[in-house]
């Protein structure tokens, strides 16, 4: 085997174990694999996020919307419709301005009985940063709460490339 077939090897075996890059199929959207990290529970049932995808939001010049879900959401023609009927897993939906606030919140958790409800002002961004072509930050309820019914807690720290 001579260097370049080695090294073409390596690659693919590289590629292999870290799951290959992600794709969008969505010009708007961009997603990275397992770029997320934390806690998402519903009544109590953890939700393991796993993926996450930006895209300019419909609501308001330069905010964000920030798709969270547990499956691989990169090959669905409307990532954001996929998420709220959970055909991705539970998954949570954000809206935030450049400055980090939360302005639109959609919580779709597998655990919830009245899954999809929208909550304003209960979850908040805490180190929030939109520059070089990245958004990071925590995402976070600041402990256990109750909307509707249903309980839940976000903790989540997360990067993804600015649509």
């Amino acid at each position: 085997m001579n260097t370049r077939t080695r090294i073409g090897v390596a690659v693919l075996a590289a590629f292999a174990l870290l799951g290959g890059p992600a794709v969008a199929d969505d010009k708007k959207e961009k997603t990275d694999a397992a770029p997320v990290s934390g806690t998402f529970t519903g009544n109590g049932k953890e939700a393991k996020l796993a993926f996450v995808s930006s895209k300019k939001s419909d609501f308001g010049k330069g905010k964000v919307t920030v798709i969270f879900t547990e499956k691989d959401h990169s090959k669905e023609k409307n990532a954001e419709t996929a998420a709220m009927f959970n055909k991705c897993g539970s998954a949570l939906i954000i809206t935030v301005t450049p400055e980090g606030k939360v302005t639109g919140c959609q919580v779709c958790h597998e655990g919830h009985k009245k899954s999809g409800f929208n909550d304003i002002g209960t979850l908040e961004t805490k180190e929030f940063k939109m520059a070089d072509g990245k958004l990071t930050g925590i995402l976070t309820t600041n402990g256990p709460t109750e909307t509707f019914g249903e309980k839940w807690e976000v903790k989540l720290t997360f990067e993804v490339k600015q649509p």
